[in-house]
């Protein structure tokens, strides 16, 4: 397994090498050549999180990435950097600051009560007889 600094911008540079042929191997997985030659499987189960990758949680939709820009894209724009695809087929695991994150889960909010409706709700109010 290869380890790089992921804080060190010339490290993580190297590794710019455009992606020049990519196949569908199975689930999760795309087989990937760079131009340099280095070649190999790359599982993309871990990084499919946040709105953009959404989609791609279904396979038949996750097949229809494209060999574009230096990278692979699907129909909806999503894509990773050519580093990033470069270093994973090499064996990298991601620094987990690197990886796709969730989307955040808006919190629901409470209607506010008045303080009858919440003594009701408690059954302390008394009702008229």
């Amino acid at each position: 397994m290869i380890t790089i600094d992921c804080e060190n911008f010339e490290e993580w540079a190297q590794h710019d090498v455009p992606v020049v042929k990519a196949n569908y191997v199975r689930d999760y997985t795309i087989w990937l050549r760079f131009k340099d030659g280095v070649e190999g499987e790359v599982d993309f189960s871990e990084d499919l999180s946040g709105p953009i990758f959404e989609p791609l949680h279904d396979v038949e939709y996750f097949k229809k990435f494209e060999v574009k820009y230096s990278s692979i894209e699907w129909p909806n724009g999503a894509d990773f950097a050519p580093e990033f695809l470069h270093l994973r087929a090499l064996g990298w695991e991601p620094c987990e600051h690197l990886r796709p994150k969730p989307a955040a889960t808006p919190k629901t909010r409470r209607r506010a009560r008045s303080k009858r409706t919440a003594q009701k709700a408690a059954g302390r109010v008394k009702r008229p007889v």
